[in-house]
């Protein structure tokens, strides 16, 4: 199958990083996968990448990440099946585009539950949860047994979750 896919930039940042990942994937299940990423990045040299529109071949379904994409994209393939992939809530650019969309995406319930408050229907939406090439991102050397430093980051305040962490 001929996928093709988007993601606004291929910087290092988790989205990027969950591109390569889904078309790394995806590749190795046989499909022909193109990633249109109009400002692409240091990740663009281990993908098909394409950033002219023009450019780009006719797929046989559209997984679009990133709004500003999933409106380009539908423009130009307006008969393609189109799936929105949201990852977030609150930046703009993970919300739902307003046009015409076949199903979409989410990465949890809380995420679902911000795009029926816009009116997409629950029937459409199937969470298909963030995962994560194990194998990149392994640890380079023995892990210890009593752990006296830990690295948390995170892009909200999240409380509940810094709790939990200090907690382990």
């Amino acid at each position: 199958m001929k996928i093709l896919t988007s993601s606004y930039t291929l910087d290092l940042a988790g989205m990027p990083t969950f591109t390569l990942t889904m078309y790394q994937e995806l590749v190795k299940r046989g499909h022909q996968v193109t990633v249109y990423s109009p400002f692409g990045g240091k990740l663009e040299s281990e993908m098909k990448v394409v950033k002219n529109i023009d450019d780009l071949d006719t797929p046989d379904v559209i997984v679009a990440q990133h709004t500003p994409c999933a409106i380009v994209l539908r423009q130009v393939f307006p008969r393609i099946p189109l799936i929105f992939y949201s990852h977030g809530l609150v930046q703009e650019i993970e919300q739902p585009p307003e046009i015409p969309v076949d199903w979409y995406f989410v990465i949890n319930e809380e995420v679902r539950k911000n795009l029926q408050a816009k009116d997409i229907p629950l029937e459409k939406i199937s969470i298909i949860r963030d995962f994560i090439d194990t194998n990149r991102f392994a640890p380079t050397k023995p892990l210890h047994d009593k752990l006296e430093h830990v690295l948390f980051v995170s892009n909200y305040k999240k409380w509940k979750n810094l709790m939990a962490v200090e907690a382990a």
